[in-house]
């Protein structure tokens, strides 16, 4: 089996993974690519019947089995600026930088893998629309397929890709109206 390439996490995809007890073996089998603020702020830790266990990146990043990406403020700021409040309430720094980097760096074998909605309505805003992935597609994709809870569903996915598709077309979530560019 190949590996799944250049497949761009949100810090909630990279903990639930820990939890589930298999992030070395999706690190095994996909090119993993984090934004600098997921892989450093954003994913320390998870809890499992109150009990914390910290998550500790540097031993996949220093064996390049994670790449970690950083993304100029001022491609942030340019970005977040295409984006009214209903987007952008919801646009977490992390998610704003794995967005940024793909947008930024086109290649047909990247994708986005997240749990949260605003991502997947972000994508059809991009141009980017089929560059969206649920953790269930993943996980399927290389062999380690399992039931999942809706958030990580490809049904979650299509639903919150097909609203940022309706909101594209109404005008809804950018700035078109207002000067701004998307």
């Amino acid at each position: 089996m190949s590996r799944l390439r250049l497949v761009i996490l949100d810090a909630n995809i990279v903990i639930y993974l820990h939890q589930l007890g298999i992030w070395s073996q999706v690190v095994d089998r996909c090119e993993i690519v984090l934004a600098r603020t997921v892989a450093e702020q954003e994913v320390l830790f998870y809890e499992v019947d109150d009990e914390r266990h910290e998550i500790d990146l540097t031993t996949d990043v220093a064996a390049s089995r994670v790449r970690v990406v950083d993304v100029l403020a001022s491609e942030v700021v340019k970005f977040r600026s295409q984006f009214d409040p209903l987007y952008l309430e919801g646009l977490h720094v992390g998610e704003t930088e794995s967005l940024v980097h793909l947008a930024l760096n086109p290649q047909p074998e990247a994708n986005v893998c997240s749990a949260d909605k605003v991502v997947f309505r972000v994508l059809p805003h991009l141009g980017l629309t089929d560059r969206g992935i649920s953790l269930e597609e993943l996980l399927a994709k290389v062999g380690l397929g399992r039931s999942l809870p809706y958030m990580y569903s490809r049904a979650f996915r299509e639903h919150w890709t097909r609203r940022g598709e309706q909101d594209w077309i109404g005008g809804i979530g950018t700035q078109r109206g207002k000067g701004g560019g998307a």
